[in-house]
């Protein structure tokens, strides 16, 4: 490490100078989409200093020299990385900020991602990964993997030792969401979740199996398509979450969305503009590969295999060591990330006095509020049912409109329509144009109050105008209704 430091050291002293760059073309001219601010974005190796330039292989000065650059060994990178995840406070299970490396390699060329020497040496392990989940009252039901290797010439290499696939049993009281159970056909009183084990054990044995399956010199690249909004946000409540006892397995040291990586890259044969695709989902892009319907969507494991197809095709494999394809683990799970996600976790705020919450653990099922709060008895009201003047109404009255004007009297309704009118036709207001945040201006403008001149009761302002003065004045007075009993709301 004292060769890197050296290295960093003749960087911001050799007098290069230095500028700050966006670089938004990779080094084979292909564009692709930056991910900003995005929580998941590939994170600057670069960010601990002002002067330099965050690109895809680290910190290069600006001398014109586009293709000799100097960029931040590996080990420096791995460095910054692994004090990085200490500042964002990560979970004190996980392990996936020990990247196996040999400080000996040389940097990551530009344009390639930050496992490209893994890939290089063929010592990478894809994990394509999928869950189906009963919603937030639930979690997850069932949880599948494949993993799959791809060797030199872009085939894949698998077999069925490969493959971990259970169902999981919800926790006591649980609820399925209905509109999940629409998706992937699973409900409580389905078999495959009556006879499954507890999240807990089936965890240890998805952990088991990748320890199991992925070798000490092997790394682990995982697999989510369109993970980051759905897979991510429930490992990081199995495993990062406060109180969570479990945590991600050791050799699992990377991510990649493939959705992502084709929405990114925009030569991809997958990209919209490339296959007139006119979705994205695992299923459209799985039969575009294969000319063949998905069957069996969302069930996990059939996904993992469509995943597993899709990373393995020539049409996609070339974009997997690409800047923007793979990022870390432990990224992920970075401080913002969390902060996110926490948010999506906030409980529904607690119950106020004298009310209180049912727990899981109450001995008694049935509740029922103190004496003061109660409708019945001598210090509330009658038995709960319709009040006896309502009852008396109904039972002299054989008209409806009786018991509308009981229930809203017409003092009710000329008040409404004596403020209504005053809102449209009394007040006055100017059009005025609506800004946005960056003082652009909107396509919508708003009509701003205006208080007229004491002396003549009109506004200065040539543009005063009442609310209502282009719609068509057909208002009828109510108490021209009265009289006859009914009430017309127009």
């Amino acid at each position: 490490m004292a060769d890197g430091a050296a290295y960093l050291h003749n960087i911001l002293n050799d007098g290069t100078s230095i500028e700050h760059e966006s670089p938004r073309v990779d080094h084979d001219g292909d564009s692709f989409i930056s991910g900003g601010d995005d929580e998941f974005s590939t994170m600057s190796l670069c960010s601990n200093h002002p002067d330099s330039i965050s690109n895809e292989s680290g910190c290069r000065p600006v001398n014109g020299e586009d293709t000799e650059h100097l960029p931040v060994p590996l080990e420096i990178q791995l460095e910054n990385q692994d004090f990085q995840s200490r500042e964002d406070g990560l979970h004190p299970n996980s392990t996936n900020h020990e990247i196996p490396t040999n400080i000996n390699l040389p940097p990551i060329p530009r344009g390639k991602s930050i496992a490209h020497h893994h890939i290089q040496e063929q010592n990478v392990v894809y994990c394509s990964f999928d869950i189906e989940t009963g919603g937030d009252k639930c979690g997850i039901l069932q949880l599948s993997t494949q993993l799959f290797r791809i060797n030199r010439e872009g085939e894949m290499n698998t077999c069925t030792e490969d493959i971990f696939d259970s169902y999981i049993k919800p926790p006591t009281g649980s609820v399925i969401d209905p509109k999940s159970t629409v998706v992937h056909g699973l409900c409580m009183s389905s078999l495959e979740l009556q006879n499954a084990p507890v999240i807990e054990v089936v965890w240890g044995n998805f952990c088991d199996f990748i320890s199991r399956r992925i070798q000490a010199s092997e790394i682990g690249i995982l697999i989510a398509y369109n993970g980051e909004s759905c897979d991510l946000k429930w490992l990081w409540r199995l495993t990062q979450a406060p109180l969570s006892t479990l945590s991600i397995p050791s050799p699992l040291k990377f991510f990649m969305d493939p959705l992502r990586v084709i929405q990114q890259y925009k030569s991809c044969e997958f990209h919209p503009n490339n296959s007139k695709l006119s979705s994205l989902s695992l299923k459209s892009v799985y039969s575009h590969i294969t000319g063949t319907q998905l069957d069996g969507a969302h069930n996990s494991l059939n996904d993992v295999k469509a995943q597993s197809i899709i990373v393995s095709s020539c049409k996609f494999v070339d974009y997997i060591n690409k800047t923007k394809s793979i990022t870390t683990i432990y990224e992920i799970f970075s401080k913002r990330a969390q902060s996110e996600m926490k948010k999506m976790m906030e409980p529904v705020l607690p119950v106020h006095s004298p009310w209180r919450e049912l727990k899981d653990d109450d001995s008694s099922s049935i509740w029922s509020p103190g004496r003061n709060d109660q409708y019945t008895g001598p210090h509330g009201g009658g038995v709960c049912k319709p009040s006896s003047k309502i009852q008396t109404v109904a039972r002299k009255s054989g008209r409806l409109v009786d018991l509308f004007l009981f229930v809203f009297p017409l003092s009710l309704l000329e008040h409404i329509a004596t403020e209504t009118k005053r809102y449209a036709y009394t007040d006055w207001v100017v059009q005025q144009d609506r800004f946005d945040r960056d003082g652009a201006k909107t396509s919508k403008p708003f009509l701003a109050p205006l208080q007229p001149d004491s002396s003549t009761s009109i506004p200065s302002n040539k543009n005063a105008r009442h609310r209502a003065d282009y719609e068509g004045k057909n208002i009828l007075s109510l108490h021209t209704l009265s009289s006859a009993g009914w009430v017309f709301l127009l």
